[in-house]
């Protein structure tokens, strides 16, 4: 869940940034138990924690897409709305597509996340360095 919420975060702050909006985001966080390191941990049953983050994620992206729809653009930034909108509806299929995972699957499919977060960040650092 911390990759996807992660993904997120990152699409999110573009939204922002391009939107010019103070805040994009969907429904308020709810305090939960959390171990040494500050992650959350859940005491709910597997499927209810599930349906949860599901909801929770929908309900940002909606809010995501609203933003994008208001935004008044043109030539260029026409393309990067319409990207950001790509990237928006990718997070999307990777929500739908949790929806009805067990918890074997939820495991495969974030760790698919964070294998595709390091590979775009090895590629970042690449290009950074030949600067």
């Amino acid at each position: 869940m911390a990759a996807l919420r992660m993904g997120f975060d990152d699409v999110e702050s573009d939204v922002k940034r391009f939107t010019s909006a103070r805040r994009v985001s969907g429904p308020p966080k709810a305090s939960r138990v959390a171990d040494a390191g500050g992650e959350p941990v859940s005491t709910e049953p597997f499927t209810s924690s599930r349906d949860k983050f599901v909801a929770d994620m929908h309900a940002r992206l909606d809010v995501m897409g609203k933003a994008l729809d208001n935004a008044k653009v043109s030539g260029p930034r026409m393309t990067e709305r319409d990207d950001l909108r790509a990237r928006v509806k990718k997070l999307g299929d990777d929500i739908d597509s949790l929806k009805s995972a067990s918890a074997e699957d939820w495991w495969t499919l974030s760790k698919a996340r964070v294998s595709d977060i390091d590979r775009v960040e090895t590629s970042v650092g690449r290009l950074d360095n030949k600067r």
